[in-house]
């Protein structure tokens, strides 16, 4: 069931983009307690891949702009706070975070 729900969330996400088109997310969810904002607005041919393990991460992503490119995994022992801001066209990001603090990680990322 809370696989469905994070879906669901991404579902509904996709759907508020606006002016937008030909953009992608794929979202992989496995754990409690998610928090996740996922936005693609103001362009098109963007994509988003999200792959998370775990319980009580806190995602931001915003794609803002034509052919943006992001692939993130997050996976550890303790939760990740991670927030992406790609504002322009053309950037790419890859992640690959696995949390080993007991304090919990955080990862920003502005590309313009």
């Amino acid at each position: 069931m809370r696989t469905v729900i994070v879906l669901a969330l991404a579902a509904a996400t996709a759907l508020v983009s606006h002016s937008s088109n030909a953009n992608d997310i794929f979202l992989q969810a496995f754990g409690d307690s998610f928090e996740m904002t996922l936005i693609q607005k103001n362009g098109s041919d963007n994509d988003l891949d999200l792959d998370i393990t775990g319980d009580e991460h806190i995602i931001e992503v915003v794609q803002d702009g034509n052919g943006n490119v992001s692939s993130i995994t997050i996976d550890g022992d303790y939760p990740t706070d991670i927030s992406v801001l790609q504002s322009g066209d053309n950037l790419s990001y890859i992640l690959n975070n696995y949390c080993t603090n007991s304090a919990g990680c955080v990862v920003t990322v502005t590309q313009y």
